[in-house]
């Protein structure tokens, strides 16, 4: 475990590519890496850190570092359960680490975007919540067009806690249908049209391929890599059109 005075002794890393240092109270790591708005350095910093791929950083306890206390009034102070830390960076192997600007850590060290984005692929698909496909009209009558939904927004956007990081995701599903004629129909957008061949009881599949990305503050989007399938289904009964005989309007 990383232990320093503000956080008393807090569990190391949950990101598996960064290495804590208990001796140290310090957290390295190759990769790009995400700094929150609490960060104190030059502001572009935070895009650079966020999307870089050949640097490598390291992050050390502020207070340790400078040989003050962690309750000294001389650094911005912390949301609670974090500390601050000096960030250093190197933007290839073989240049030296150099000081970058301070950042609010928690318990589990700094996050890059690539365990974020494993984590959401397991936590998501709760998030969403299952389909539900519904008839949009009064009845399926054979031979009449007909509109059904997936029963959830084809786009969705909502926050999340992931590895003690607070990160918006955003959804967007494509949707296939799976007619009883066995026919298959995609579309982009929640609702579907169909003319039903013929009568009786049927069951309408509908399966869901969404793509999510995520963001932090002001950045991101950042992909999560591996798509969520989900299936839903609805049974219906289509109906028999039925004639009906319209008496003629008497000539004037």
């Amino acid at each position: 475990m990383v232990c320093i005075a503000a956080l008393a002794c807090t569990p190391a890393a949950a990101d598996p590519t960064v290495t804590g240092d208990d001796d140290t109270d310090s957290y390295r790591g190759v990769g790009a890496v995400l700094l929150s708005r609490t960060w104190s350095g030059e502001p572009t910093e935070r895009s650079r850190s966020a999307t870089c791929h050949g640097c490598r950083w390291s992050f050390r306890s502020s207070c340790r570092t400078h040989g003050m206390g962690c309750s000294s009034g001389s650094w911005p102070s912390c949301p609670p359960g974090t500390a601050r830390f000096d960030m250093l960076r190197s933007d290839s192997f073989s240049d030296p680490l150099r000081y970058r600007g301070t950042v609010c850590l928690g318990p589990g060290g700094p996050a890059t975007p690539g365990h974020i984005a494993a984590v959401l692929r397991d936590t998501t698909v709760a998030s969403l919540g299952p389909l539900r496909p519904r008839l949009l009209s009064a009845a399926a009558v054979q031979g009449q067009l007909t509109q059904v939904s997936v029963g959830v927004p084809a786009r969705v956007t909502f926050p999340m806690v992931v590895a003690g990081v607070r990160v918006e995701v955003t959804a967007a599903g494509r949707f296939t249908w799976q007619w009883p004629e066995r026919s298959a129909a995609a579309s982009k957008g929640p609702v579907a049209s169909h003319t039903w061949l013929s009568s009786g009881p049927v069951r309408v599949g509908v399966s869901a391929v969404w793509t999510a990305t995520f963001s932090l503050d002001d950045l991101g989007p950042f992909p999560v890599e591996q798509t969520i399938t989900q299936q839903g289904s609805i049974d219906l009964r289509v109906h028999r059109a039925q004639r009906v005989l319209v008496p003629s309007q008497p000539q004037a």
